[in-house]
């Protein structure tokens, strides 16, 4: 699975072995405003709060802690803003954000058994696969409120 990345340089150690993957995923943001009257404004926007991408070859020194990480957050936010007075505006928005975590990690079987010294950095045909996936869909409510001042404009 490929959260639609674009390729860049690997990485690699002191000894010139490459162990990233060598992609880059963008952060898509899109924000739109309409004035619908003298008090209220439209407000959508689609984007991400955080992300994370990362992968690795399954037999490089660390693998037991990590060896892929893929955390996706994806954010619709439709809210209304009223101009309460000059001084005051208040917003509410519902935003649905959709969530999908992939984790991957090696274990030592090997050493867990007593075969060999435990998390034994070097290469074991007896490590197993450790994964986690989840994904989510869940609703949420945005307020703000915001004051204008003389020169200064404070939000919450």
């Amino acid at each position: 699975r490929d959260l639609h990345s674009f390729p860049t340089r690997r990485s690699s150690d002191l000894h010139n072995r490459s162990y990233g993957d060598g992609k880059v995923w963008p952060i898509p943001h899109f924000y739109l405003t309409s004035q619908l009257d003298d008090e209220f404004w439209f407000g959508f926007g689609v984007g991400t709060r955080f992300g994370l991408g990362g992968e690795f070859d399954r037999t490089w020194p660390g693998r037991y802690s990590s060896y892929k990480a893929e955390i996706l957050s994806f954010d619709v936010m439709p809210t209304i803003a009223w101009k309460a007075t000059d001084r005051l505006s208040l917003a509410l928005g519902i935003s649905v954000r959709y969530f999908d975590i992939e984790l991957a990690q090696k274990i030592d079987a090997a050493g867990l058994s007593g075969l060999r010294n435990y998390d034994d950095p070097s290469y074991s045909p007896y490590d197993v696969d450790q994964n986690l996936h989840g994904d989510d869909i869940r609703p949420g409510i945005d307020l703000g409120a915001g004051q204008l001042g003389d020169g200064c404009r404070v939000e919450v």
